[in-house]
């Protein structure tokens, strides 16, 4: 089979250790190096193993070259360099991100600076087919993508995971200008991704609504929802009745510390013995001093992949979470973690606790592929439930493990990605 050179434009590069890098990673898995390269702006522990053609732009490497009226120069990343720990821009200390910050860099990235004779030749040198833009919050990105698919005349694909474009208040940490700075930015966005989307040739949604409110705006697109995958393989072991295993795997954004709290105290409240195991990375003193006031929560820090999978296995209820405080209702929307992929598949009970509006609520419900509680009432009525009933527990492991093969498998959703990525480079109308 001979396969379509594409060009991967993204925050994030291809990563064990990133959500949207092994997401993304994963649709390329067997791909022939040869015939994939990525344009990136954040390196965390590239995955060498799906791709070894990198170029990345750093906001470093842009700043440098703003303040000296240049195009920034960026770098090529080869395995030796990782792996001789000769070149390191891994686990760099990131400011927050906020609406002024976020428009500042906009601002800096403007005017072609990223557009350097280096990175041409580089990509002349690899003679996309195709662009595929991993769709963010950066206007930049986008207006990246469309001009390189414009100027080299081929096609292009967006797989877009987020709301952005509908949110009307800031999704990020506030700051003292909000009023002035988000409008102004979020205006830019929506000019530039409007732009991108009459650009675009097909479009990848992580799900459902993403996919339902995108084509209502814009008219019929060709688009198509593509979940997260999965490698694993689904593996109900019996449930351990006398001492399950509790556990949260993930970050703390968007106030998910107190959710956890809220979980942990109705644990306790069915059996003073239950405890939360919580794995993620605390990124302030306020999130680890939350989890060491509750007795109900043993926190144990960030995991690598390969330690993630293993906790999970030993886990006999896997939970996801999501803050119902109103403030977070608009950037909670179209929330799907990753995470869903792997714990359905795991042949773990998952439990959902969070408002029914979400993408990953409706999905659970919709599905019945997990366990769902919006309430702390609901909440405690639906763990007795799972622990205490075996057979509803079977029933309930049995759709997910339906769910799991349709919509999460790695290789159904990899041959429906490269079938995506075939049809549009061949410049067919429909797949």
């Amino acid at each position: 089979m001979n396969y379509p050179k594409v060009l991967v434009i993204s925050n994030n590069i291809f990563s064990l250790t990133n959500s949207n890098g092994r997401t993304l990673g994963n649709y390329f898995i067997d791909w022939p190096k040869e015939c994939l390269a990525q344009f990136c702006i954040s390196i965390n522990n590239p995955n060498f193993n799906i791709c070894n053609n990198y170029y990345c732009i750093t906001d470093r490497d842009i700043l440098i070259a703003f303040l000296n009226c240049k195009k920034a120069r960026g770098t090529v990343l080869q395995s030796k360099d990782f792996s001789n720990n000769e070149y390191k821009l891994t686990h760099q200390k990131k400011l927050l991100k906020n609406s002024c910050r976020v428009l500042l860099r906009h601002f800096i990235w403007k005017f072609n600076r990223w557009r350097s004779p280096e990175l041409l030749e580089w990509i002349n040198e690899f003679k996309p087919d195709l662009i595929l833009l991993q769709s963010g919050d950066s206007a930049f990105m986008l207006n990246i993508a469309t001009q390189l698919s414009k100027d080299r005349n081929v096609p292009l694909i967006i797989y877009n995971s987020e709301g952005y474009y509908f949110f009307k208040k800031t999704y990020m940490h506030k700051c003292k200008i909000d009023w002035f700075c988000f409008p102004i930015y979020h205006k830019i966005y929506r000019n530039q991704f409007r732009k991108t989307m009459l650009q675009a040739s097909f479009m990848i949604y992580l799900n459902l609504p993403l996919k339902e409110d995108y084509d209502k705006e814009f008219g019929y697109k060709n688009s198509i929802v593509l979940y997260s995958s999965s490698s694993l393989s689904f593996c109900s072991k019996p449930f351990n009745v006398h001492n399950p295993k509790f556990s949260y795997i993930g970050n703390f954004g968007n106030d998910r510390p107190r959710a956890l709290v809220e979980i942990a105290e109705t644990l306790q409240s069915i059996n003073k013995c239950y405890y939360l195991d919580v794995y993620g990375n605390a990124s302030s003193s306020n999130i680890v001093d939350i989890f060491n006031s509750c007795e109900g929560i043993h926190f144990h820090g960030v995991l690598n992949y390969e330690d993630v999978i293993r906790v999970i296995k030993k886990s006999d209820v896997l939970f996801h979470t999501e803050s119902q405080n109103e403030i977070w209702k608009e950037s909670l929307k179209y929330g799907f973690s990753t995470k869903i992929a792997d714990s359905l598949a795991s042949g773990k009970s998952f439990f959902l606790y969070s408002s029914t509006d979400i993408a990953c609520a409706k999905y659970i419900n919709q599905t019945g592929a997990g366990w769902f509680a919006k309430n702390k009432s609901d909440l405690k009525s639906e763990l007795t439930l799972l622990i205490s009933d075996e057979e509803k527990r079977k029933k309930v492991l049995e759709k997910a493990r339906e769910v799991s093969f349709q919509n999460h498998n790695i290789n159904n959703n990899k041959n429906k990605f490269k079938n995506i990525v075939l049809s549009v480079a061949n410049n067919k109308k429909s797949l």
